[in-house]
């Protein structure tokens, strides 16, 4: 996952998980979208099975990382402030429900924290989060991000209306969390300038792609 920041254009200069910007150290940006309790079958970019999920994470942890949140990985960029040795961030797009009930608790046994990016028009349905889970993982320490309304192209489709995938879905998370949201994601990683100027008007300090 690439990071972009919606008023300063930053210098992408790597594809797949990982950004650069000036002579700025590299830092890791892994997202998860699918966690399946089965650890049979194919995994693939966009899923993951729990024990290897827990494996990942584990071996992060053992080997010294440090999660950071996307206000610190903003002001690395914007400011050059330090952030701890070995940093990497996790995120989640997609909103499926097992972020919850099988990321959530992985992640506090190593005192981890994440970002995770929800498309509003799934809350409360069959599979995906609830309301009440989001405020939860907002609560905990997590950072909720919004990932659209309801996960379209942003860059092929002809006309987007910005103010029911981008001002409607944050103003909800935010009532939800009782905090702002300033951090946004792609979905399919597909942007244009179009993207960028409705972001930046929305109020986003930046946006990742994958």
């Amino acid at each position: 996952m690439l990071i972009q920041e919606t008023g300063l254009r930053l210098s992408v200069l790597l594809t797949f998980f990982v950004f650069e910007t000036n002579a700025q150290k590299q830092i890791p940006v892994i997202c998860y979208h699918e966690i399946t309790k089965s650890d049979t079958g194919r995994q693939t970019g966009e899923r993951i099975s729990e024990k290897n999920f827990i494996n990942q994470i584990r071996s992060l942890h053992d080997s010294g990382y440090h999660t950071i949140l996307p206000d610190a990985l903003y002001s690395y960029l914007t400011s050059n402030t330090k952030l701890p040795d070995k940093p990497i961030m996790i995120s989640f797009d997609d909103s499926h429900e097992e972020h919850y009930t099988a990321a959530a608790p992985i992640l506090e046994r190593y005192h981890f924290r994440a970002v995770f990016f929800v498309m509003t028009v799934t809350i409360n349905k069959h599979n995906y989060l609830k309301a009440s889970e989001i405020k939860s993982l907002s609560d905990s320490g997590h950072v909720i991000g919004c990932h659209t309304w309801d996960h379209p192209n942003l860059k092929r489709a002809l006309h987007v209306d910005w103010h029911r995938q981008l001002d409607i879905p944050k103003q909800m998370l935010e009532n939800l969390t009782a905090k702002p949201v300033y951090y946004f994601a792609y979905p399919y990683g597909e942007w244009d300038e179009r993207a960028i100027a409705a972001l930046k008007m929305s109020g986003f300090h930046a946006a990742f792609q994958l």
